[in-house]
């Protein structure tokens, strides 16, 4: 939309929150913008209350976005997404993608989620629409697709290999650590967790389990969707440090009515 750029700064800068990262999947930009005077028609903004788990893997990837009502300011969310985010450039430094995870797809969002929460970060949807995306009534016959390249970077084995990296750096192995050899060790600290939160943490207050056979995500769409995380969170929320989940339940979500 027209200003765009001065607009998302605006919204970033209401979290007061130093370590505020605004992100979703953009909502389709038919009917979404006026394409005389460049402003929004939209009424909703998209959230990413949810995640479904990957068995086999134990990893994790996002449901798609729900439209919600527009808020006042961004609104806290669990879950991180590629399609849009924005931050202050400190994220990229302390938490730059990783360099060495060929051919990942499911995983690759929850693995910026993990290490940037365990940095500090805090996600938040957008309280206003400001960026929108085509997309294509048959995505699978009109545009290429990310699995087209499989074979050319060397097959399901450098899937493989990239998913056991992504689970010893997530530290989400459990006891099957010392079982998996097949990974890339590269940069590991740099690419790795942060230090200022526990991953056992942003498990236990969101309800996510994550093994290989029996992966467990916990509902709290309705909580999310409604406000009600946000307003119980933020009253945790230190301005240059971001939400001290150090003093948060871990039963948190079943506190919150």
């Amino acid at each position: 939309v027209r200003d765009w750029d001065e607009k998302i700064i605006t919204q970033w800068l209401s979290t007061g929150n130093e370590y505020a990262i605004l992100s979703s999947y953009p909502t389709e930009v038919a009917g979404s913008i006026n394409g005389i005077t460049g402003e929004s028609l939209s009424h909703t903004v998209p959230v990413i209350c949810g995640a479904d788990p990957s068995r086999g893997d134990g990893l994790v990837r996002n449901k798609g976005a729900a439209e919600g009502p527009q808020r006042p300011v961004p609104m806290l969310q669990p879950f991180w997404a590629a399609g849009m985010s924005f931050s202050r450039g400190h994220l990229t430094l302390r938490v730059p993608y990783d360099c060495c995870t060929s051919m990942m797809f499911t995983g690759e969002e929850f693995s910026m989620l993990l290490r940037s929460w365990t940095h500090g970060y805090d996600v938040y949807a957008f309280n206003e629409s400001l960026i929108f995306h085509y997309y294509p009534p048959s995505r699978l016959k009109q545009v290429p697709l990310f699995w087209e390249n499989t074979k050319r970077m060397g097959g399901h084995k450098v899937r493989l290999k990239s998913t056991n990296r992504m689970r010893i750096l997530l530290d989400l192995t459990g006891s099957t650590a010392s079982k998996i050899k097949d990974y890339d060790d590269t940069d590991s600290e740099k690419y790795g967790l942060g230090k200022v939160r526990q991953v056992s943490t942003f498990l236990a207050i969101f309800g996510i389990g994550v093994n290989q056979t029996n992966p467990v995500i916990q509902d709290h769409c309705g909580k999310i969707m409604s406000g009600k995380v946000h307003s119980y969170l933020t009253q945790y929320l230190e301005r240059n440090t971001g939400i001290d989940y150090s003093k948060v339940p871990l039963n948190a979500m079943d506190l919150i009515d």
